[in-house]
């Protein structure tokens, strides 16, 4: 391949929803030519903006920003596309020398790129989702991963199983790949990484990301989701599960409380922030960890990194 003799390097940083990745990106390429790969599951979506936490329209002006805004909210996104978009993405910047920092806390995402999962693109298949709809009316949750399970039941680790999309789409693509016994599930990596990790004190992080949502409302996320429902975005589209969404469009169509809502959103933000622990882990020996206090020596770190290279 040519990836293999090209040798790719990559530079990412990771860490918890509402830690301030994005900022120390910005920072980082104010000393140096990087391109930004985003590797967040909502920030692909266009005209949602508010609650993903997209970076602003100056921060996007400003860096080169890939893997955000690329789709509409009806529209499929799945890990397969964003490998394969993303490992493109990182040639193309590293042939035009320059370095690509992935930015994005979709741990996922994150770990199938460095680790290189081998995942299969499967297209959605609307028969089995309608049937798989159908077993998520009268079984619930448990009936998709008991199906899953008989599947694939590695991926039970891998999927947010609390998520009837997500699950859904796990089950397509196990479905469509048939046995995986004998399909290796990483490949030999094709790109040199090396990995800044931002986190704080749960109790800490749990507080910035209150703060976060309070900042979104107060920003319009209320709005946002009232404007994409007049779009015609269905509240039961995968996109609009995503955080905030889900809450905010209950209120806005079915009368649920607002501060109800927005309480709802905090707690489901800090259930994110412990999913995502559990792929960033502090003992990971890849990811060089600094405190969001730390951010001059982050990115003193990051620049000799990329500078040395």
């Amino acid at each position: 391949m040519t990836e293999n003799r090209v040798c790719p390097r990559l530079l990412a940083i990771v860490g918890p929803t509402a830690v301030g990745k994005t900022e120390l990106a910005m920072k980082i390429a104010a000393h140096v030519d990087v391109e930004i790969v985003g590797a967040d599951s909502r920030q692909v979506y266009r005209h949602m903006d508010i609650g993903t936490a997209k970076p602003t329209q100056a921060q996007l002006a400003t860096v080169p920003h890939h893997l955000v805004n690329i789709i509409d909210p009806d529209d499929d996104f799945s890990l397969g596309m964003f490998l394969d978009l993303s490992k493109k993405v990182i040639l193309n910047t590293n042939i035009a020398a320059k370095c690509p920092l992935l930015v994005g806390g979709t741990g996922q995402y994150v770990t199938a790129l460095i680790e290189n999962w081998n995942v299969p693109l499967v297209p959605p298949d609307p028969v089995l989702r309608c049937e798989l709809d159908d077993l998520l009316e009268s079984q619930g949750i448990d009936g998709l991963l008991s199906r899953l399970r008989s599947l694939d039941p590695d991926s039970l680790e891998r999927v947010d199983v609390a998520n009837p999309r997500r699950v859904i789409r796990a089950i397509e693509v196990a479905a469509a790949s048939g046995s995986t016994q004998d399909i290796p599930r990483r490949l030999e990596p094709w790109f040199e990484f090396a990995a800044i990790g931002l986190g704080m004190e749960r109790a800490a992080l749990y507080d910035r990301a209150d703060d976060r949502v309070d900042r979104m409302m107060d920003a319009g996320f209320l709005d946002e989701v009232e404007r994409l429902i007049a779009m015609g975005y269905h509240p039961d589209l995968s996109s609009m599960s995503g955080i905030g969404y889900h809450e905010l469009a209950e209120h806005l169509l079915d009368g649920a409380d607002l501060s109800d809502a927005i309480q709802r959103t905090k707690y489901r933000t800090h259930r994110y922030i412990r999913q995502q622990l559990n792929w960033f882990r502090s003992d990971d020996p890849r990811i060089h960890w600094f405190k969001p206090t730390q951010l001059d020596s982050a990115i003193e770190y990051a620049v000799k990194l990329i500078t040395e290279n």
